[in-house]
């Protein structure tokens, strides 16, 4: 009876390890729908995540879009402004507000049993008096923003990281990719581009979610 838990675990530890989620050092995971080929595919690997990690984001849409040039102008008269957005990077993730942030007690189920959506804008840093279109264009694409769904429940456990849990705290928020830019621009009839300043902007990427607990 022995051997046979212990192959039970040796298959369901193979089973974890070989779905395609990508891992990071902070115990936290990247969850894309882009990389199942089903939904119930999809769906298995975030109920998987809701058991088995503490910080998990799950990203409907992928989009890597990174165009690095843009121009905007003024009518063409004598006095009009041409802008150049370039030298677009990619930066480090960041994190927004917690939409949700709930608590109970062990052995109780909290969460969002029902789906919620929430859109977000894309968001600029400063412009430098170039259109934010032009901008959106040169670091996304696109200037549309984004649609995130909110969802999932977790049952608390009574025991986490080696110690009995007093409370858990289920959080959930949008994650987003950052890019920085150059704004430059020229007068209409010079030849000479002019740098502005360089800021930031972000789009929704996904819903992060995080576990956390207090301890008895």
């Amino acid at each position: 009876m022995k051997h046979k838990n212990t192959m039970y675990l040796i298959l369901l530890t193979i089973f974890i390890l070989s779905l395609p989620i990508c891992a990071y050092a902070d115990n936290s995971v990247i969850i894309s729908k882009d990389d199942f080929s089903t939904d119930t595919k999809f769906q298995n690997a975030i109920d998987n995540a809701f058991e088995n990690y503490e910080n998990f984001t799950i990203v409907l849409d992928d989009d890597t879009i990174s165009p690095v040039l843009s121009m905007s102008a003024s009518p063409l008269s004598a006095d009009a402004v041409l802008y150049n957005v370039k030298n677009v990077q990619n930066k480090s993730n960041s994190f927004g507000k917690d939409y949700l942030n709930v608590s109970g007690d062990p052995g109780i189920t909290i969460g969002l049993s029902h789906a919620k959506t929430k859109s977000y804008a894309l968001q600029f840093g400063a412009t430098f008096g170039c259109e934010k279109s032009f901008i959106a264009n040169a670091t996304w694409g696109s200037s549309k923003g984004s649609t995130l769904t909110y969802s999932g429940t977790w049952k608390v456990p009574s025991k986490a990281n080696g110690k009995q849990v007093k409370r858990g705290y289920l959080h959930m928020r949008p994650e987003y990719k950052v890019k920085s830019y150059t704004v430059y621009h020229k007068n209409y009839g010079t030849n000479k581009w002019i740098k502005d300043g360089s800021s930031t902007t972000k789009k929704a990427y996904g819903v992060n979610i995080r576990k956390t607990f207090t301890y008895k």
